[in-house]
């Protein structure tokens, strides 16, 4: 484990995401697998990302975030 803030995922892109795992000593092919249980399943909790091993699930948990958004203002829509 690391002193280093977790870094929060969903906000990076693709690439941003495959260096993440790389740097992680793990497959680029994660970035894949994580951005379609946010991106398609609407999941942001990495225990129920099941395609995942427990090891990696544990270790997201600890160096990682899916920290949504801060909704800084809402608008009303003209209809």
């Amino acid at each position: 484990m690391t002193d280093a803030a977790p870094t929060n995922l969903f906000g990076l892109d693709r690439p941003g995401l495959e260096a993440f795992f790389v740097a992680h000593g793990e497959k680029a092919f994660r970035a894949r697998q994580v951005m379609k249980w946010v991106y398609h399943a609407g999941v942001i909790d990495f225990e129920c990302m099941t395609d995942l091993s427990k090891r990696q699930r544990d270790r997201l948990q600890a160096i990682a975030t899916l920290g949504l958004p801060e909704i800084v203002s809402r608008h009303a829509c003209c209809t």
